[in-house]
């Protein structure tokens, strides 16, 4: 189901990207289908479905730039799941080159058998995880099972997971693997990152901080904190900079665990641990501004941006939501937003992940 905002979009994709031949890119119009949008919500409008010999194999409903429909259209096509017939296959896809392209992050696994409980476990995981990452395995009969992601373009290249080999650990290792050890949230980001999960969120503003970039690169590190950064100026991450408190053009690191808002400036921390030292001091802290739930959030200053990149500018008015100050299950079917329509005006705070419409509705096959 494509909106009318989504419609031109999903037209430019259908343009430029190249599917095979049994692959049809289609839209429902509403206008001349009636019958069949009896019942949509808002959120089905903007629905994007995928489509195996009758089965339904995956859906998104976040609305993204061209390059966003390209890469689930891809991932949508490639399934779920890859088999590495070899170790020219192997060493390719270690290297990030799915399709002839190469990937930030990819997920292997290597498993002495597809008989193997821990490789049902890793194929349960990326099944729930269609459309979103390039997982892929491999058979080594005279392997113990293991799970990395790689991520080329890292100073830390691979993550190696270390769990029971249960589908909610192997998701959540996929997950947080796949995420960058620095994101950029200048134009904006998914919601469910950021929002609706325990660990603080760490905002560098400015340009690249050596002590910053080092941390994030520890493993253990990124186990207790989000680490993203903030460059350039617009009016959209000067209000941002207002609703935490930050005052100036200096760089500066923002620890925001919640509501509660720390500030760091970066003439203070010398070396990594130095700064992974300050923040375990100042978490326990009085903090220099505690955000009230009763105004916006301010990191959605900073998604306003991505959609007027997206749709053109217009005039939104972004409003308070307590949610995101809440943890979820980031599993769930939703993220824990209110049944009064409880996206508080934020961009893309609806947009989150595998669910849809509501099952057993009208149109419980999207």
């Amino acid at each position: 189901m494509v909106s009318l905002h989504t419609f031109n979009l999903w037209s430019r994709v259908g343009d430029k990207i190249k599917v095979p031949e049994d692959t049809l890119l289609a839209h429902v119009p509403c206008h001349e289908n009636s019958h069949f949008c009896q019942g949509l919500s808002a959120e089905d409008y903007h629905t994007v479905v995928s489509y195996r010999n009758g089965q339904n194999t995956g859906k998104t409903e976040n609305i993204g730039d061209e390059e966003f429909y390209e890469n689930w259209i891809e991932l949508s096509i490639l399934g779920p799941i890859q088999k590495l017939s070899n170790e020219s296959e192997l060493s390719k896809f270690k290297k990030g080159i799915v399709n002839g392209k190469k990937r930030l992050s990819v997920t292997i696994g290597v498993f002495p058998s597809e008989q193997d409980t821990s490789f049902q476990h890793f194929q349960i995981s990326a099944e729930k995880l269609a459309g979103k990452y390039y997982s892929s395995y491999f058979i080594n009969e005279n392997s113990k099972p293991a799970i990395t992601t790689y991520r080329h373009s890292e100073k830390q290249k691979r993550t190696d997971y270390s769990g029971k080999f249960d589908p909610a650990s192997v998701m959540e290792f996929i997950t947080k693997s796949s995420i960058p050890s620095v994101i950029d949230i200048s134009t904006g980001f998914t919601t469910e990152i950021l929002f609706y999960q325990k660990r603080p969120i760490l905002i560098l503003f400015g340009e690249e901080f050596e002590p910053f970039s080092k941390l994030s690169a520890r493993q253990d590190a990124r186990k207790h904190y989000i680490f993203t950064k903030i460059s350039g100026e617009n009016r959209n991450i000067q209000k941002a900079k207002e609703a935490l408190g930050v005052v100036g053009n200096e760089p500066v690191i923002v620890l925001l665990n919640k509501d509660r808002v720390h500030l760091i400036s970066i003439s203070k921390p010398k070396c990594p641990d130095h700064l992974q030292k300050l923040l375990q001091m100042i978490s326990t802290s009085e903090a220099d501004k505690v955000l009230s739930t009763k105004n916006p959030h301010p990191l959605c200053f900073l998604q306003v941006e991505r959609v007027n990149e997206i749709f053109g500018f217009e005039e939104t008015i972004v409003l308070p939501d307590h949610t995101l100050f809440m943890d979820s299950d980031p599993f769930s079917r939703h993220p824990a937003i209110s049944e009064s329509g409880g996206s508080g005006g934020c961009p893309f705070m609806q947009g989150g992940g595998a669910g849809g419409a509501t099952e057993g509705g009208h149109h419980s096959e999207l």
